[in-house]
């Protein structure tokens, strides 16, 4: 059970250091300027919203979360007081109440609960924005109520907004959420961008595609519009030719973005399947 007391045995195993590495905006950012935009402007026209960015695993729902969150809009409404916190780490919601603790960097005085101390800071006269990433954590645990319960005690504070990114096609809960990019989610890449993003992520100086190359477009086709699978091929291809790529893809498919994916420990949605 969530309670206001504190859990000293679950103190060491998450630190400050893990939750404040907040990664930078992706410099490939290709199909979602528009996506960003509109949630800038939502956040910064109205006194409270709720987001949800949703999609399959690989769709690029963190990418858009930091875009909106390193926005100098944002940053000048919600000044320092905007929070990125990585909830794969975070499993049920004693380790979410201390993650959340830790990332905002709030003291816990004794006879004072970790819960008791966050909800009066979130009850102050300043504006705050949480982005809850991989929230599907969480969310799917055990304890699923005292999350919710959690999330509408955060959620119901006046002067804060909340971003969750997670799996599915609906955000945690009874809250009233703003789907970004429309009641399914985001939308996969179009081609258009894809072959924008392909190309910005296999390029080594010398790499080139020509436009008319009938291999590129089945290729980045098979990729479904995933950001994420467009990323890991586009780095394969800095190796080997289209023609080798569509080979290799043709035999082992979500092996491919295996390989290279296991490089990547920052983001377990690397090893996510794409069929």
């Amino acid at each position: 059970m969530l309670g206001s007391r504190r859990r000293p045995d679950v103190a060491t195993e998450i630190t400050a250091d893990d939750l404040l590495q907040t990664p930078q905006a992706p410099a490939v950012f290709t199909g979602r300027i528009n996506l960003v935009e509109q949630a800038v402007n939502i956040l910064c026209e109205t006194n409270q919203v709720h987001i949800a960015i949703l999609g399959a695993g690989g769709i690029g729902k963190t990418s858009v979360a930091l875009h909106i969150m390193q926005n100098l809009l944002i940053k000048e409404k919600f000044a320092d007081r905007y929070y990125f916190i990585p909830c794969e780490m975070l499993p049920d919601a004693t380790k979410l109440m201390q993650g959340l603790v830790q990332a905002i960097g709030l003291q816990v005085a004794q006879g004072k609960g970790p819960l008791d101390v966050f909800l009066a800071y979130l009850k102050g006269d300043k504006k705050v924005l949480l982005i809850l990433d991989n929230f599907e954590t969480p969310w799917n645990s055990k304890g699923q109520t005292e999350v919710k319960n959690l999330m509408e005690h955060i959620c119901s504070a006046k002067p804060v907004s909340v971003i969750v990114t997670m799996r599915g096609t609906d955000g945690p809960g009874q809250i009233k959420w703003h789907k970004l990019g429309g009641q399914s989610g985001l939308p996969a890449l179009e081609l258009g961008a894809a072959k924008e993003a392909f190309c910005s992520f296999s390029s080594n100086g010398e790499y080139k595609i020509k436009e008319e190359d009938p291999i590129w477009e089945k290729l980045l086709i098979e990729m479904n519009g995933m950001s994420l699978a467009i990323m890991l091929i586009g780095e394969l291809a800095k190796e080997l030719t289209l023609n080798e790529l569509m080979e290799m893809w043709n035999i082992q498919k979500t092996e491919v973005l295996k390989k290279i994916g296991e490089q990547d420990n920052r983001l377990p949605v690397l090893k996510c399947q794409f069929s």
